[in-house]
Formats: C-alpha cells, sequence, structure tokens
C-alpha cells in the first residue's frame, strides 16, 4: 500500500471509534465479510475495530476511511 496521509489516518480511527463505520456500513446493507475484503483485513480484525476493541492503523484507516465515505454517498 502506497504512503497516506495523517489526515486520512485520523478520519479511518474516528470512524472506526465512534461507532460511525459501522453503522454506515450496516445501513449500506454491507457485510463485514465484503467490507473486510476490500481492505483487506479479515473480518476478524474489521469486527474488532467496530467494537472499539482496535483501531485500525495507516493505509488501513485510510482506505477503512474511503470505503465508508463511498458508502455515505451510495446511501
Amino acid at each position: 500500500m502506497e504512503s497516506t496521509s495523517v489526515v486520512a489516518i485520523a478520519r479511518g480511527r474516528r470512524l472506526a471509534r465512534s461507532g460511525t463505520g459501522r453503522m454506515i456500513r450496516q445501513n449500506a446493507d454491507v457485510s463485514l465479510r465484503q467490507l473486510a475484503a476490500e481492505l483487506p483485513v479479515t473480518p476478524g480484525t474489521l469486527s474488532r475495530w467496530e467494537r472499539g476493541e482496535r483501531l485500525p492503523r495507516g493505509p488501513y484507516a485510510a482506505r477503512y476511511a474511503e470505503v465508508l465515505e463511498l458508502l455515505a454517498k451510495e446511501g
């Protein structure tokens, strides 16, 4: 994965920490497995992010924010 901005990483972490990411995913009718494959991370990793047990890091956080923002616009 290529270098990502601190702003994009912070956005992804904020979406995970606040629970907004899970809400966006569920409203878009996207499963944990589908979103995890898109990122790419394991469904368990994504689930831990959404439960607030872990936060996405680096380019994964940026990609998480990017995908969720696209899903939110579609909805």
